[in-house]
């Protein structure tokens, strides 16, 4: 969801936001979730085809890489304060 959506998902609460704001955050290696969701080979498989095969768009917008061997992304994230009006 987008900031305004959670921003109005707030008012619609009765909150009143106070502070937002979006950060890129790296994801540091794939396979530390792969292990922690204990997702199946299948679907390592499937994953790991769609990176490869992720056009230019996404892997720019992304920031999709390797280092050190390990697959890294970054996406944004959310940081929202709000109090109740």
């Amino acid at each position: 969801m987008s900031e305004g959506t959670w921003a109005k998902l707030c008012q619609d609460a009765g909150l009143r936001v106070v502070f937002s704001e979006l950060q890129p955050f790296k994801q540091p290696d794939l396979n530390w979730y792969f292990d922690a969701a204990n997702t199946s080979p299948e679907n390592r498989a499937r994953v790991l085809e769609l990176i490869r095969t992720a056009p230019p768009e996404a892997r720019k917008h992304f920031r999709l890489g390797e280092e050190d061997g390990k697959i890294v992304w970054w996406w944004q994230r959310l940081v929202l304060a709000a109090l109740k009006a």
